[in-house]
């Protein structure tokens, strides 16, 4: 596998939105089921993506500057900022694998941790209460600067994928300590928010005194009984034994890795043998409980395909998000693939956001926005049970955070750069 190199969403969209899109049809019916009854371009709102992040109500979104974070209310279009000071070390460019901060589950908090790996400064986990408006430090090591601390008395924590429990009491994290120039055994922990109690859980898998690797938790989501945390590990240096998906019980720190990295890599091998897989990233449990969904390829590399799974998490069986076949594509090429996903909140449906290099010939298109004239992102509704298959329509591509959707209680959803409403008979 090849070594990859953080860059921005941004290069990626850019490059495929000089592909070529399919001309634009008619509003038609979409099924008898689920249907998108409005759509509005995140854009038009005056937010710019792929700088956002999308809270579970399918309506807020959150994005920062240098100096500010910005919580923005899709539906009634108030937004409220907070100054962040320098000396924070927040940043909120965009990463693949390290968001910058995490919604609570209820939508009402916002955990921070900036990207101290991307430009090595440190950073502290912090809070951010939306009734509030008021920016807490959760965890402050007492130290600002460089990661590469020089003097023989500071210590730079640093604590990266906040993962909220689902009763948003506690946030769990990776976390490692930096000291004379070296980085200590990376660590999960947890925190309690009420009580600023914290706990550590496990060191990584494949993690030995002599071979640490800060950020090797490239993924993290909480079961919804908070019970078990899902991680994806992907060493610095590739283990294709170690890394993969693991999960830990919260209770006693023990894992079980249900697939490796190698498997991840064989899950592509099949059908597209030419692939790059960087990891099996980011993950996101459904509401249910039942089901693990997850991403395999590498969203960086042109070369390389990315595939949508879930995993059942009784049977360990693995299904693949399956889009139509093109019939014009070559032989290990994809000329359809998902970009975005999210679970209904009952856990039943997962929507996935794909986009196509070429139309499908003699396929109808649905416009779900009729003020724009490409339909270069299709949009399929997955009954996971059956695996039925449904296209709700047709968005044009509009620069968008690869991975990232929010599919709210009320039928708010967040993708590909658009709010929609998605409502069933």
């Amino acid at each position: 596998m090849k070594q990859r190199w953080i860059k921005p969403v941004l290069i990626l969209t850019l490059l495929l939105a000089l592909l070529p899109t399919a001309a634009p049809g008619a509003v038609t019916a979409q099924s008898d089921g689920w249907r998108v009854t409005a759509a509005m371009a995140l854009e038009d709102l005056g937010l710019t993506p792929p700088w956002l992040q999308f809270a579970p109500d399918g309506h807020h979104v959150a994005y920062g500057g240098l100096d500010v974070l910005c919580i923005f209310d899709v539906l009634t279009a108030a937004e409220q900022c907070v100054e962040i000071s320098k000396e924070s070390g927040y940043s909120f460019s965009p990463e693949d694998y390290f968001p910058s901060l995490r919604w609570s589950p209820d939508s009402s908090q916002i955990a921070l941790v900036g990207v101290p790996y991307k430009f090595l400064r440190d950073t502290d986990l912090g809070l951010l209460d939306l009734s509030s408006l008021e920016l807490l430090p959760l965890l402050d090591d007492g130290y600002t600067g460089n990661l590469l601390v020089s003097d023989d008395t500071s210590i730079a924590s640093i604590e990266t994928q906040p993962a909220w429990s689902h009763d948003g009491t506690m946030i769990a994290f990776e976390q490692v300590l930096f000291m004379l120039g070296s980085a200590s055994m990376a660590r999960i922990a947890l925190l309690d928010v009420t009580t600023g109690d914290m706990r550590e859980l496990t060191t990584l898998p494949g993690e030995t005194e002599d071979k640490t690797d800060a950020g090797s938790t490239v993924g993290m989501a909480w079961s919804p009984d908070g019970t078990t945390l899902a991680l994806s590990l992907r060493h610095m240096t590739p283990d294709l034994e170690s890394d993969g998906i693991w999960l830990l019980d919260v209770e006693s720190g023990e894992l079980e890795q249900v697939l490796s990295l190698q498997q991840t890599a064989d899950l592509l091998e099949a059908d597209y043998p030419q692939s790059d897989v960087y990891a099996a990233a980011p993950l996101s449990w459904s509401p249910d409980g039942a089901r693990l969904q997850f991403w395999a390829g590498n969203p960086m590399a042109l070369t390389s395909m990315l595939l949508c799974f879930w995993m059942n998490m009784d049977s360990r069986e693995i299904t693949r998000v399956e889009l139509p076949a093109h019939p014009n594509e070559p032989e290990g090429a994809q000329f359809i693939y998902p970009i975005q996903a999210t679970w209904s909140p009952d856990g039943s449906m997962l929507l996935v956001a794909a986009r196509e290099i070429e139309p499908i010939p003699g396929e109808e298109v649905v416009q779900l926005d009729p003020t724009r004239d490409n339909t270069a992102v299709s949009l399929y509704l997955f009954d996971v049970a059956t695996g039925d298959r449904t296209l709700l329509g047709h968005l044009p591509l509009v620069p968008a955070p690869m991975f990232v959707a929010a599919w709210g209680p009320d039928g708010d959803v967040l993708i590909d750069g658009y709010h929609l409403k998605l409502e069933q008979p």
